[in-house]
């Protein structure tokens, strides 16, 4: 069975870096890396840089095609310029994942019927496939809401830990 094609924003990047949580990344296979995600991290020397050295993350450079379905989604959705593009590259590459934690870029995947998982999404993934404990999940997740430039509330912070601890009782 062929793996699934999964493309990345720059939140999931700089999230997952600024709370220290790499192994989220051996969630899936390979994580391909629009240039225009991987300059706007680069360039703007975020958390999440070093990642881009992690042999799972792949660059992809837009083409032609890409670039003007972009310029489509942008008026059609009133999407970012780089919002827009990092949608048209996983819609371009047939991707079944598009990895954001942007509300507007969630929605609009949804639309374009690729699967919005953000970086929660990805560290309990991480969990549920035992790449990390309950403690470690339950650590990152305190990081994600007290130190991350992640806006999240509390209550969904509590939220996902009760959903871990069901899901462990469940397995054992």
């Amino acid at each position: 069975m062929p793996e699934r094609i999964v493309v990345t924003d720059s939140g999931p990047l700089i999230h997952i870096a600024e709370v220290a949580a790499a192994f989220a990344w051996r969630i899936f296979p390979e994580v391909l890396v629009p240039r225009v995600v991987e300059l706007e991290v680069k360039q703007g020397n975020r958390p999440g840089s070093g990642a881009l050295k992690n042999d799972r993350l792949v660059s992809v450079q837009e083409n032609r095609e890409t670039q003007d379905r972009a310029a489509d989604l942008e008026t059609m959705y009133n999407l970012s310029p780089n919002d827009a593009l990092v949608l048209s590259t996983a819609g371009n590459l047939h991707a079944a994942i598009l990895l954001t934690d942007d509300l507007e870029l969630r929605e609009t995947a949804a639309c374009e019927g690729i699967r919005p998982v953000g970086t929660i999404g990805m560290l309990l993934r991480a969990f549920r496939k035992r790449l990390c404990t309950l403690e470690k999940l339950s650590e990152k997740l305190d990081l994600l809401y007290e130190e991350s430039t992640l806006y999240i509330t509390k209550d969904l912070i509590e939220m996902v830990k009760r959903a871990a601890v069901q899901g462990q009782e469940e397995w054992d």
